[in-house]
């Protein structure tokens, strides 16, 4: 039907060959999968890693990447244990993770709550390992309420310019309007720039879908909130940096932005 589909939040790897008019801006678990193995064996130092992932799409789709991708780059993986949405005790998994005495675990729930239970049921088992994780432990107001048990965790998520001022306009307006800091900055992000680049394609093409999708594909490091974008030719972006955060003094701080 030639509908143009754009999405800030859609990471299935699937969707790289969904159709010739689906772009996106966030990027693929292909790419987060495989930076978070780069950066756990290049940085944090691990040579044996342990994955805990919730039986879903999303949080399946970045373990499987990264599995791979640690074991391409030398790493070896030790415990990759699972569990079911609405599980709330870790204890048989997070046992046989410390009997493999991991260097690192990559943590990967669907949601924020069964991410902060397992963190508490590391501590309480004596793991010692280090904890890194995708985007979804850190939202804002999830980090705050939950600190106690976060701390040193490191995440990794899509860089944007948090000191731009197109985005300090939009966090005063939306605290303006929501009393609370924007709660998923990345994602939110995201999607207040597509509206721009949405709008300026209408503005220079018009409504053809056709010539919106060529003027997308056409477009090269596009400036806005989340840096720059340049779309491949399966409408995904290409070379995104990530940030890396830590949680550390109970609060979310940026380590460095990585590019893959």
């Amino acid at each position: 039907a030639k509908v143009l589909v754009i999405s800030p939040s859609s990471t299935s790897p699937d969707l790289t060959n969904a159709g010739e008019f689906i772009f996106r801006t966030a990027p693929s678990d292909a790419a987060a999968g495989a930076v978070a193995a780069k950066y756990a064996y290049g940085k944090m130092g691990a040579q044996k890693a342990a994955v805990i992932s919730e039986t879903k799409d999303y949080t399946q789709g970045l373990r499987s990447v990264f599995t791979a991708r640690f074991k391409e780059l030398g790493g070896e993986v030790v415990a990759d244990e699972t569990f079911n949405t609405g599980d709330t005790d870790f204890r048989t998994q997070i046992l046989k993770i410390k009997n493999a005495a991991p260097d690192v675990i990559y943590l990967l729930p669907q949601t924020p709550t069964p991410g902060v239970l397992m963190l508490q049921q590391l501590t309480s088992n004596g793991v010692e390992a280090k904890r890194l994780t995708a985007e979804v432990l850190l939202i804002r107001s999830v980090v705050d309420e939950s600190k106690q048990h976060m701390e040193g965790l490191v995440g990794i998520e899509q860089f944007f310019d948090e000191q731009s001022e197109l985005w300090q306009g939009f966090v005063a307006s939306y605290q303006a309007q929501y009393n609370e800091a924007p709660p998923f900055p990345s994602y939110q992000a995201n999607t207040y720039s597509q509206f721009y680049m949405l709008k300026e394609a209408i503005e220079k093409v018009g409504l053809d879908t056709e010539k919106i999708r060529d003027y997308f594909l056409g477009l090269k490091d596009w400036s806005h909130t989340l840096g720059t974008i340049t779309f491949d030719a399966n409408g995904d972006p290409v070379g995104l940096p990530y940030s890396v955060k830590q949680v550390t003094g109970g609060e979310l701080n940026e380590l460095e932005v990585y590019r893959p």
